[in-house]
């Protein structure tokens, strides 16, 4: 196998996990009690376990858990444990689903130059947003370039820990 530079796994792993940013505002923590749109926010949809094989345009596959798997932290708490921080628009619904999932394109860069998948069979919840507006890769927020798009974020919360992972953000997810 032959080896590839640290920064070039770098850079193909954030292209390869970044289709687009979200331009939406900074969010409120939703736990706090003097938080006003923590009430305004959508419901969260519990799809609960997924059933089919799922495949993003990334290279990021999603497959139904096995039936001995339980996860050790429920959804809502997935969901506030992200939502508590800026990452979550409180102007879009989302819905959470528990799946195993893969992506052997973003991970760690091993000394040999090779990756180590963050997400290989991983027990996660899938926390998906569907109608953000997103600019694509490369554009400075703030500066003048492309109108923004819509789009669909998945974060990935890990179903044993409730930490979050990562994003992939993009319109064909």
């Amino acid at each position: 196998m032959k080896a590839v530079p640290a920064l070039s796994v770098a850079i193909v792993a954030c292209l390869a996990c970044v289709g687009c940013a979200s331009t939406g505002p900074a969010k409120e923590d939703p736990r706090s009690p003097a938080t006003s749109s923590a009430s305004q926010r959508p419901p969260l949809k519990d799809d609960g376990r997924l059933s089919a094989e799922v495949k993003y345009q990334s290279g990021i596959t999603l497959r139904p858990p096995q039936p001995i798997d339980r996860a050790r932290v429920t959804p809502q708490d997935a969901y506030r444990s992200l939502c508590g921080s800026s990452l979550c628009a409180s102007e879009v619904s989302a819905t959470i689903v528990l799946a195993r999932v893969t992506d052997l394109n973003s991970g760690t860069a091993e000394p040999d130059g090779s990756i180590k998948p963050a997400m290989d069979g991983r027990l996660v919840y899938v926390l998906r947003f569907d109608g953000e507006k997103c600019v694509p890769a490369g554009v400075i927020p703030g500066q003048p370039g492309p109108t923004p798009v819509p789009c669909s974020t998945a974060d990935f919360i890990d179903a044993g820990t409730g930490k979050f992972i990562y994003a992939e953000s993009g319109r064909n997810l």
